[in-house]
């Protein structure tokens, strides 16, 4: 491999573990924390403070998983039939993964960022479900990549 692969490759790779890794946090982690500090207005508050913090990494590493994904395909198109199914499933977890996030940014974090502290929970559920799938097409993705490597 180049060195402009192995660069690409590095940053394709740190930037999907960077966006899976603030899924997992948002999803799996923060949640029963924040229930058990029993205030809805400490829910809401901690759910728009940490969007906030997360928002430009997350879309760092949505366009950088893009843009070096492309690239390396370029460098290094598919070779056989097992590489381009390979290619599609790791295309549609992408796609998955970038519309929830871009929905999420787009419908509910302006809904929660307004909501009352009542409000905030029961619109963050979805948020959560939409979360899990993020999740789950993110380790998907970099399963995927692994194994082909």
């Amino acid at each position: 491999m180049t060195i402009l692969t192995n660069v690409l490759l590095a940053a394709h790779t740190v930037s999907a573990a960077m966006w899976v890794r603030a899924v997992f946090m948002g999803a799996f982690i923060d949640p029963p924390a924040l229930r058990s500090a029993g205030s809805p207005r400490f829910l809401a508050n901690f759910i728009v403070a940490q969007g906030v913090g997360v928002f430009v990494w997350v879309y760092l590493a949505m366009v950088t998983i893009f843009v070096t994904g492309v690239l390396l395909v370029w460098l290094h198109p598919p070779q056989s039939t097992f590489q381009v199914t390979v290619l599609v499933l790791k295309g549609v977890a992408l796609a998955v993964m970038a519309g929830n996030t871009i929905y999420g940014s787009l419908m509910t974090w302006p809904k929660i960022q307004f909501a009352s502290a009542e409000e905030a929970p029961i619109l963050w559920r979805p948020y959560l479900i939409r979360a899990y799938i993020t999740f789950g097409c993110g380790v998907l993705g970099i399963i995927l990549g692994v194994w082909v490597r």
